[in-house]
């Protein structure tokens, strides 16, 4: 019963020499246009063709940077966000962890990078000038992504990498994974 006279009151008008009206048409939403996002384009490295081309399973590979305390790496990069006064207060360990935060935030990540090790290969001197060890020897790298399915799904934009490469000054290459 309230309903019927719920639908009664939805015609009524002010104006009696008017006809009743059928109510008024829902309105048709708006359609945003979908943000196009491009992922990130990142083909295989030298070593992983090569390994591939021998017919050899591939082991996890990391797509990511070198992290590294040389001057202009990516210890300065968190320093940038630390007051000069206050610079004695924070250790290596300290400025890596803002370092992540950062990159974190300001690369509007998904999830919270983690730093991983990595081999370096005959031709990370070539592709990450920074490399300062020796082939076979492990360094530090902050992963986008692997070689996996569920993490390569989950890899950053295009527009992602090339932001992180611009703080880092470094651009992103395979690292073939260390043990911890």
């Amino acid at each position: 019963m309230a309903q019927a006279i719920s639908q009664k009151l939805a015609h009524l008008s002010l104006d009696e020499s008017s006809k009743p009206s059928s109510p008024p048409a829902s309105p048709t939403p708006v359609q945003a246009e979908p943000e196009i996002t491009e992922l990130c384009t990142c083909p295989p490295s030298p070593n992983m063709v090569q390994l591939m081309n021998a017919g050899i399973r591939l082991p996890v590979h990391y797509y990511g940077f070198l992290i590294d305390e040389e001057p202009g790496g990516f210890i300065d990069f968190a320093r940038r966000y630390v007051e000069p006064d206050h610079m004695h207060r924070w250790t290596i360990d300290d400025l890596f962890m803002l370092g992540l935060r950062k990159i974190h935030r300001l690369g509007k990540l998904r999830k919270e990078p983690a730093a991983k090790m990595a081999w370096v290969d005959n031709w990370a001197k070539a592709e990450c000038p920074r490399v300062k060890k020796a082939v076979g020897r492990q360094v530090v790298v902050l992963p986008l992504f692997a070689n996996n399915f569920s993490s390569y799904d989950g890899r950053p934009t295009q527009k992602q990498v090339d932001l992180m490469s611009r703080l880092l000054g470094q651009r992103p290459r395979w690292w073939q994974a260390a043990p911890m």
